[in-house]
């Protein structure tokens, strides 16, 4: 350490190239330390704000497990693993305490901020970098034992009409855990102990009681709640899904008309382009003054002859006959 401060107190023009290399990556390595130390916090609180903020539904995911996993390579438990970090420990607790890692750090999680602060001035970071995760867990369970999360019983007998009234499912866990412990009580009430033996005993199997049965019905009451997350989540992409099928038939719906539109536009240049070549067809004729003649005689004479041959039809059918050998006459005269 020494040599290092003498090091950077000399400028850097004194310095050899080696040296100078050396300052310099110690210097990153500080950096990197501190980026580290900052990269864990940061990347539990951005994923909370994807999840709480459904920010993954406006990148185009239907849920957030399906977003980490496919974009970050984090599978949706471990995610949840990093949100729970930084809903119990806070940034500024992880910027401190990074080097734990998340396995252990989530160990701590399990205690309160008083359990927690009080474990730590036992059992410094290092020191506790420095243990197994087994070893950890062994003294947050120690910690549990030792102060209890909350002292239930303690309550009931200061001031029970005070007390908040239980759900049936904390009575039933309180029950089934006193019923635990009253046999131990009885057991040890039957040797010869002192007043106050027994009273410190039965203090600490309330306490530890009290602190099973809270630890219970925590667990039930993020069980019943991831449920009905999970179940709102479901509604929520099932409303997406059906918002965007709706788009989807609406888009087709526009292309369907939109190709019916291009058939009758193409329908209608196609037959205006027939009109024009007519158009063009009888400009040309008409620039032959005895083809026009022509051509309006016979079109006189085709609508005589439509007309001759409409009454022919309403004659006679003795008399038809002889009319039409008249017309065959006619006709073989003109050489036709």
């Amino acid at each position: 350490m020494n040599e290092i401060t003498t090091l950077l107190a000399t400028a850097e023009i004194n310095r050899t190239a080696v040296q100078n290399d050396a300052i310099r990556a110690h210097e990153r390595v500080i950096m990197d330390r501190q980026m580290v130390v900052c990269g864990l916090s940061n990347l539990c609180r951005d994923l909370k704000e994807i999840r709480d903020m459904r920010h993954y539904a406006t990148l185009g995911y239907s849920d957030f497990g399906r977003y980490t996993e496919e974009q970050h390579g984090i599978g949706e438990r471990q995610a949840y693993k990093y949100i729970r970090i930084f809903e119990r420990h806070g940034a500024e607790f992880l910027n401190l305490n990074s080097k734990l890692g998340v396995t252990k750090l989530l160990e701590l999680a399990v205690l309160d901020r008083d359990e927690r602060d009080k474990l730590l001035s036992e059992h410094n970071t290092d020191e506790l970098a420095g243990m197994s995760v087994g070893e950890v867990k062994q003294l947050v369970e120690g910690a549990q034992e030792l102060h209890g999360q909350m002292d239930m019983f303690d309550a009931i007998e200061v001031d029970k009409a005070s007390a908040p009234a239980e759900t049936d499912v904390e009575a039933s866990l309180r029950e089934k855990i006193e019923a635990e412990y009253a046999e131990k009580i009885a057991e040890l009430e039957s040797k010869v102990m002192t007043d106050a033996e027994l009273a410190d005993f039965r203090r600490e199997a309330e306490k530890e009681a009290a602190a099973k049965t809270s630890e219970a019905v925590k667990q039930l009451k993020a069980d019943l709640k991831a449920a009905k997350d999970g179940k709102t989540a479901a509604e929520k992409a099932k409303a997406e899904a059906e918002r965007a099928k709706a788009e989807a038939d609406k888009q087709l719906k526009e292309l369907a008309d939109s190709e019916k539109q291009l058939k009758e536009l193409k329908e209608r240049i196609n037959a205006a382009e027939a009109e024009k070549a007519a158009a063009e067809k009888q400009i040309r004729l008409s620039a032959d003054p005895e083809y026009a003649r022509f051509k309006y005689m016979f079109e006189r004479w085709q609508a005589d002859s439509a007309a001759l041959v409409e009454q022919l039809f309403k004659c006679d059918e003795s008399k038809r006959s002889k009319l039409i050998g008249a017309i065959k006459k006619v006709m073989e005269g003109l050489g036709l």
